[in-house]
């Protein structure tokens, strides 16, 4: 709760800055994304900024779970979209919404022919995870959903390309129902029915942050999210 406190005590600090040092009206968005925003509420998200706020630009820089927190500190992105997993202590935050969690597996897969997937039909599984080096925040995040047994094999790079791979056979993986909703050759998403089946993504900055622009966006973003009840 006190990390919540503060978050919550520092959205209002920007809000504050962007009403006495400028509109906000106009100017740019640099957002740091983890995984593609593509499905929903994301889409619905972003669409509602751009056209509250057609004169404030919008680019995104998708980063790994390293170089993320690293480029958000240097100030070379405002904000960043992640998943809950990822947070580090020193950043403040909010939750936007929860996404369910998904099996992705081959197509000829036999998992495919149940009606109800839970995780012990999949711990004994490879998943195919994404990762960087030391940072393995991904295959420690699905460890503590199928356990310890599961066998992991991690790649240095996109969720497509995870995917393309469990295509191609050589695994499954756990996908958001956002990225279920694009289309992938040779891949089936089955749901699972686990009450922990699920990620928070949150919406996080640098504290000392004060641009008008991006106090907007962030205020704009937790009230859209709260309206439109993912939170």
């Amino acid at each position: 709760m006190v990390h919540v406190r503060r978050a919550l005590a520092e959205l209002d600090a920007i809000s504050n800055a962007g009403r006495q040092t400028g509109s906000g009206g106009a100017g740019e968005v640099r957002l740091g994304i983890r995984m593609p925003p593509v499905g929903e509420p994301v889409r619905s998200l972003l669409l509602d900024w751009r056209k509250s706020h057609p004169d404030i630009g919008l680019t995104l820089t998708e980063l790994n779970d390293g170089d993320l927190p690293m480029l958000l500190e240097q100030r070379q992105v405002d904000v960043a979209l992640i998943p809950g997993y990822m947070m580090w202590p020193h950043a403040a935050g909010i939750t936007l919404y929860n996404e369910r969690i998904m099996v992705a597996v081959p197509d000829e897969h036999a998992l495919i022919k149940r009606q109800t997937v839970r995780w012990r039909h999949i711990a004994a599984e490879t998943f195919l995870v994404q990762g960087w080096g030391d940072n393995q925040a991904q295959r420690a995040f699905y460890t503590s959903l199928v356990g310890s047994t599961a066998k992991f094999q991690a790649h240095d790079s996109s969720k497509q390309s995870i995917l393309a791979l469990v295509g191609a056979g050589y695994g499954i993986t756990l996908a958001t129902r956002s990225q279920a909703e694009a289309s992938f050759p040779g891949v089936v998403f089955c749901p699972v029915r686990e009450s922990n089946a699920s990620v928070h993504v949150d919406l996080v900055w640098m504290p000392e942050i004060e641009e008008p622009a991006i106090g907007r966006f962030v205020a704009f973003m937790r009230d859209a999210a709260r309206l439109r009840g993912f939170i």
